[in-house]
């Protein structure tokens, strides 16, 4: 590959091969490995602007943020023929913008730069004791993230799109599978817990509104017995959130099926769940 032929070449890179064992896998042991001030993920399949480094560490040294983001500019593979010939020059006069933690906290559960781990340069020193939680396949970045945010962590906006997410079939976010749908509805839930007990009602509140959409258009999608008896699950287990729910037909909807026969929804196995049972973040008491 790629990397291995650039580690031969240049004596500041270092290369590590692992067994695939999962994104959470490679990155934690990644972290591990780092000897460096930084850390910044970058997925095979994407790219960066060739100043994006030097514009976010003059960000990070000059505020002394924790971390510096900029945003995303998808492209199909055409698109990605045409970046590679030459990169777009700089739109914005303005080198970054500072956010500071209270800001930081609120870009996070809000449209922002501050939303996956691509793309993000983070202080190595700000990240002592968070790794990636390998429950998640789906959401890992913005729970690593909401980890960095709740131990006090600001950053700077580049006010560049030089993060080239190149969209494919095989993007993780194109994945509906039931681990996936889970790990995207558990990753809302761990959030939701957490700002209710920091009594942040409005982040909670909007994380519950999310994570119940979700399983919304999991029954709509689904609408054979079978996967609506495992949505009822998850709707029975944490129905009593439902309240908090601004769409009134929502709630209405979770009500009723959080309430159907016990026989017809909650019978039978629902292997998926076992990881979240053993986590606390699933409980089968109804």
């Amino acid at each position: 590959s790629k990397i291995l032929e650039y580690a031969k070449i240049h004596p500041n890179i270092t290369a590590h091969t692992i067994v695939h064992s999962g994104v959470c896998e490679a990155r934690n042991t990644a972290i591990g490995l780092a000897t460096g001030d930084y850390l910044f993920f970058l997925d095979s399949d994407d790219a960066i602007h060739p100043l994006l480094f030097e514009r976010m560490i003059r960000g990070i040294r000059e505020t002394g943020a924790a971390m510096a983001s900029e945003y995303f500019c998808p492209l199909n593979d055409a698109g990605f023929d045409r970046l590679t010939e030459k990169f777009p020059e700089p739109k914005s006069d303005k080198e970054y913008l500072y956010r500071n933690k209270e800001e930081t906290l609120y870009d996070l559960f809000h449209d922002s730069p501050l939303n996956m781990i691509g793309g993000l340069l983070i202080r190595k020193d700000k990240t002592d004791g968070i790794i990636f939680d390998k429950r998640f396949i789906i959401g890992e970045d913005k729970l690593y993230l909401y980890e960095c945010v709740k131990q006090g962590a600001d950053y700077v906006i580049i006010p560049e799109k030089w993060y080239y997410n190149r969209i494919h079939h095989g993007n993780a976010s194109l994945d509906h599978s039931v681990v996936a749908f889970l790990s995207r509805y558990m990753r809302r839930k761990v959030f939701w817990l957490s700002e209710l007990e920091a009594h942040r009602d409005a982040n909670a509140d909007r994380e519950i509104a999310e994570a119940f959409s979700l399983l919304i258009a999991y029954i709509k999608q689904h609408k054979a017995v079978k996967e609506i008896a495992f949505a009822g699950r998850l709707f029975g287990n944490d129905r009593k959130y439902y309240k908090r729910l601004p769409n009134r037909k929502h709630r209405l909807f979770v009500f009723l099926i959080s309430r159907l026969n016990p026989l017809l929804l909650f019978s039978g196995e629902a292997p998926e769940l076992e990881i979240w049972k053993k986590s606390g973040l699933y409980k089968e008491k109804f």
